[in-house]
């Protein structure tokens, strides 16, 4: 993983890490209040030979003898035998293994003296057991080195120059230490967790991760809503947003830009519906007369988020029930009109691919000056495929952290096969950062004011502005 993959993961995981840095970060305090304290003490010997004769050169001979030695004694100073003997001098019930355990002994390289430390929860018997290990470890030495002549002394004696005594400096726990390592272990379990999810998860999650799934251009960044009309009853930077994405669809083709749209997605649940209905606001709103024919014919939902009549719409019209001007309602929405699905056909793909469909939308075009299609998804029926040739461009909609990457591909490779002139790709709930192209939120803002401001003459006359004196729409003068 390169540093700019491993930057990226920490940017799109970063609650993961700072969750599993404050695991490691609590537990550290955890194990260091929970642990009882203890006590260190520390007692030296020194190692010598006894010389044969009193010249420099047995001196010599004795200090390397020592030196040779030293290793093996430090083996001898913690063990069992040493350890029993203690063991049996206490006689407290405390064992030999268990005095092993918290008993040490080492030596500085090419020198004679030795230590032995003991640790304890009392400073005192840590003492009193580094001592007794001491005087132990001693008598070891002189029944070992003793030559078969008892009148001898011993070839090498271990002398204590400085017995243990207690210390009460703590030396475990370790609270600076367990809270490096706890801190520690959290950032690379967390590093490691993230990118497991990050190789796991297929999903798309901004505007970068889309651009480098697809090929093609991103259009739309809208950030999160709770409201499926956000443009009228959240106004903000989710409005601004539409807004911006509607300047996108002038400036596609200056010369012939789309007048009739289709809107769908890989899949369902992505907010395909959401992106009709508020994009249709924010063109009304510039002055246009719009229209939104619910397309979808299995799971209709534009009527319900403008609160009119379903039981009349497009499969009606289709159908011969009634003409497309009596099936269009008006809306709240100055200048929006909706043509809902009608009653729920048993052959909806028939019906969405049959010329009268394509009379349909050729004739509604005609009588407004946008026409937005809201489409079923792509890769579960055919249906949205089937409506692409009565659309001057499709729009795909895609949800932030929820649409894979390989439905996207998989769906825009099935829109590619029948020809489908795909506009651009909008991204819902997209993270409040986003940004595309060179534009920032505020320069987006400036440049879509200046054309809302040329396309109408105020947005607080728009809101004021009853639907009586609204002029009529096209169809309603026919």
């Amino acid at each position: 993983m390169t540093f700019v993959e491993l930057w990226r993961v920490i940017r799109s995981r970063y609650l993961i890490i700072v969750a599993f840095v404050a695991v490691g970060l609590l537990s550290a305090v955890a194990v260091t209040l929970l642990t009882t304290p203890k006590y260190s003490s520390t007692a030296t010997l020194y190692i010598s030979s006894a010389p044969s004769a009193e010249n420099a050169q047995s001196a010599y001979q004795g200090g390397l003898l020592s030196q040779q030695r030293i290793e093996s004694y430090v083996e001898l100073a913690a063990s069992p035998r040493v350890a029993s003997d203690v063991a049996n001098s206490l006689n407290n019930g405390v064992s030999p293994n268990d005095l092993l355990k918290e008993v040490t002994a080492s030596s500085e390289p090419d020198t004679v003296v030795l230590q032995i430390t003991a640790t304890d929860q009392s400073s005192v018997q840590a003492a009193d057991y580094a001592n007794r290990f001491a005087a132990s470890f001693s008598n070891l030495i002189r029944e070992l080195e003793q030559p078969s002549d008892s009148k001898l002394p011993p070839a090498v004696a271990a002398r204590v120059v400085q017995p243990a005594t207690p210390n009460d400096l703590i030396v475990s726990p370790q609270a600076g230490l367990n809270i490096g390592v706890g801190l520690l272990a959290g950032l690379f379990a967390g590093l490691f967790v993230a990118a497991v999810r990050e190789n796991l998860d297929r999903s798309i999650h901004n505007v970068d991760e889309l651009r480098l799934a697809t090929d093609v251009s991103v259009v739309g960044a809208i950030p999160v809503s709770s409201d499926r009309l956000a443009v009228r009853n959240e106004p903000g930077p989710v409005a601004e947003a539409y807004r911006q994405l509607r300047t996108s669809l002038d400036f596609m083709n200056v010369d012939e830009p789309p007048r009739t749209v289709l809107v769908t997605s890989a899949v369902e649940g992505e907010g395909k519906t959401t992106a009709v209905c508020n994009l249709a606001a924010v063109l009304a709103d510039a002055g246009r007369t719009v229209l939104i024919v619910d397309g979808d014919l299995r799971r209709p939902a534009v009527a319900d988020v403008f609160g009119v009549e379903r039981a009349i719409g497009v499969s009606s019209v289709l159908a011969g029930r009634v003409g497309a001007d009596d099936a269009i309602q008006p809306t709240h929405i100055p200048r929006l009109s909706v043509l809902a699905s009608g009653p729920q056909p048993p052959n909806p793909n028939e019906l969405l691919s049959s010329d009268q469909m394509r009379l349909l939308i050729e004739r509604v075009s005609k009588s407004f000056d946008m026409v937005l299609i809201d489409a079923p998804p792509v890769l579960p029926v055919a249906d949205a495929l089937a409506m692409t040739a009565v659309s001057d461009g499709s729009l795909f909609v895609v949800r932030a952290g929820a649409t894979d990457k390989r439905r996207v591909k998989d769906a825009l490779d099935l829109m590619a096969s029948v020809s489908a002139h795909v506009l651009g790709i909008v991204l819902l709930a997209a993270p409040s950062s986003a940004r595309y192209g060179n534009y920032s939120y505020k320069a987006a803002k400036s440049d879509i004011s200046d054309e809302s401001r040329r396309s109408q003459p105020s947005a607080d006359a728009d809101e004021a502005t009853t639907t009586e004196q609204v002029r009529p729409t096209p169809w309603q003068r026919h």
